[in-house]
């Protein structure tokens, strides 16, 4: 069994603002982390702090600019990291963002981080669908 997940949405916006907003730090605080350290980019590796108060060191390994964001950090619940992919590419009716995650261990531990990771992930999908489509913020 391989521990991974993959969610989806689109967001009726061009793949520019789309990618731009996932990619920068203040604006994507909009929708998941509550602080960023700064941009996700090329080498970068930043710091996100949750409303829970939960700090994760994030470092991109991949960048590939309007299109692929690819992180690894430390998986909730467990002493090691995983791998997120965020794929932004153009619809007819403007972007379908995809969140890939993999990495677990094959354990209780790892399956319930992997459930996690998905909701949260699913999560940000949603907040950055309302934030860029209609400037509303679900989190506040």
């Amino acid at each position: 069994m391989d521990l991974k997940f993959e969610t989806a949405i689109t967001v009726r916006k061009p793949v520019k603002t789309v990618f731009d907003a996932v990619a920068s730090g203040p604006t994507m605080s909009r929708f998941f982390p509550d602080a960023s350290s700064g941009d996700l980019g090329h080498g970068a590796t930043v710091r996100w702090t949750f409303r829970d108060g939960e700090s994760v060191e994030v470092r991109v390994t991949r960048f590939v600019a309007r299109e692929r964001i690819e992180i690894a950090w430390k998986a909730n619940r467990v002493a090691y990291e995983t791998n997120a992919v965020i794929q932004c590419d153009e619809v007819s009716k403007g972007t379908r963002v995809t969140i890939t995650e993999s990495g677990w261990r094959e354990d209780q531990t790892g399956l319930t981080s992997s459930y996690e990771h998905c909701s949260r992930w699913m999560h940000m999908l949603v907040c950055l669908k309302s934030y860029l489509e209609c400037g509303i913020d679900l989190r506040s």
